[in-house]
């Protein structure tokens, strides 16, 4: 993820600062992998669910967006 060193001292500091850090490289990835009008199109049909029907109805949103996803 090209981070040599932490800016911020003790655990639950350095935890917060590494999950932004894989956040913005998790992003970085899918708009290369998917592109930006795709992104928007998921995110636009998504709805807060509970972690198990999220999980259930993934394809649901990605057909409702119009994004094929490769098994």
């Amino acid at each position: 993820m090209g981070q040599n060193a932490f800016l911020t001292c003790r655990l639950d500091n350095v935890r917060g600062e590494f999950s932004i850090t894989a956040l913005a490289y998790n992003l970085r990835l899918t708009i290369k992998l998917v592109g930006i009008p795709a992104m928007i199109a998921v995110v636009s049909v998504w709805t807060p669910a509970s972690p198990t029907s999220r999980s259930r109805n993934q394809a649901k949103y990605y057909r409702q967006a119009g994004i094929t996803v490769p098994h």
